[in-house]
């Protein structure tokens, strides 16, 4: 039961080769059976019954000339999706070997699961891109709300759960040291913190302040101390400072640099002015030992006494 007669003038006739348990020798087996399906083929031959059974997929079998490779048009002759596939599909399964038709089908199969395949990629894709429309929508408005800001404010907790994985620790501070912008009050509160964004907001804008150097009884500035005063003017108010890091940094520098030197300037004359002499010399002083102008008694460059020079 299940097996046929191997005759080459059937449709169902396949060359399968076994050997002859009789003569050992290599032949073609008389009795064959065909388990198809869709996605694969296997055939089974045998000398008879008691005999043993071979299996082999069912392929279809080389000629022994050259054959041309198909065109994209040839190929749409037993395209699956083609208008004219049933009846074509009928002529293979009448008229043409049965390991061509199969084969035929199998190529059907395959080019089907493209298309569907195909069909589910550009579904997800579609899908992907409105997964990530709305993920870029929700982070705008994270990044309205200063999300790091906050979360910055918990660095130390963060990383004490992560004492163990040192690789994770290093990949949170990796990321998180590259945030530049405003740290919140805390997390149920975004305003900025006054503590810890002095370099970014250096006069808040609740509670304005600017800071004058202040000087001893000497005339020299006197470090760490300042006076607080508020402005008048609202709109002394710096606005939040925009630009980079690295431009920020060079103004800090070049204000710095700017300072020390008006503080050096400013001692300078301060010490110049104190080894001046308090009548200096002018055309207006007049000398009381030779009597000329010019110059005082104690720079007296001439050795004649005051008579003479009266004489």
């Amino acid at each position: 039961m299940g097996w046929e007669l191997n005759d080459p003038l059937t449709t169902s006739y396949y060359r399968f080769q076994i050997p002859d348990p009789t003569t050992n020798r290599v032949i073609v087996a008389p009795f064959i059976s065909y388990a198809i399906q869709r996605s694969s083929a296997e055939v089974q031959g045998t000398f008879g019954k008691g005999y043993p059974i071979f299996t082999h997929a069912l392929e279809p079998i080389p000629v022994d000339y050259h054959c041309p490779p198909m065109t994209p048009d040839q190929m749409y002759l037993i395209d699956p999706d083609a208008p004219f596939a049933s009846a074509v599909n009928r002529v293979l399964n009448d008229k043409f070997p049965l390991v061509l038709s199969a084969a035929v089908r199998r190529y059907q199969y395959f080019r089907e699961e493209q298309h569907a395949a195909q069909l589910k990629i550009a579904n997800l894709q579609e899908k992907e891109m409105d997964c990530l429309e709305k993920a870029m929508c929700e982070l705008h408005e994270l990044e309205r709300s200063n999300l790091l800001g906050r979360l910055a404010l918990y660095e130390d907790e963060i990383l004490d759960a992560l004492t163990y994985d040192q690789e994770s620790a290093g990949l949170y501070l990796r990321a998180s040291r590259s945030f530049d912008g405003v740290i919140a009050t805390s997390a149920l509160d975004g305003t900025p913190s006054p503590w810890r964004n002095a370099d970014k907001y250096p006069i808040s804008t609740a509670r304005a302040r600017t800071f004058t150097p202040a000087y001893d009884h000497a005339g020299n500035p006197t470090r760490g101390r300042t006076f607080i005063r508020k402005p008048t003017d609202k709109s002394a108010v710096p606005l939040p400072d925009r630009r980079c890091s690295k431009e920020r940094n060079h103004d800090e520098v070049e204000a710095a640099l700017r300072e020390t030197a008006d503080d050096i300037e400013d001692r300078l004359r301060r010490q110049l002015d104190a080894r001046r002499p308090k009548h200096p010399l002018s055309a207006h002083r007049k000398c009381f030992k030779c009597g000329r102008m010019g110059h005082i008694r104690s720079q007296c460059y001439t050795t004649r006494s005051l008579k003479n020079t009266r004489k």
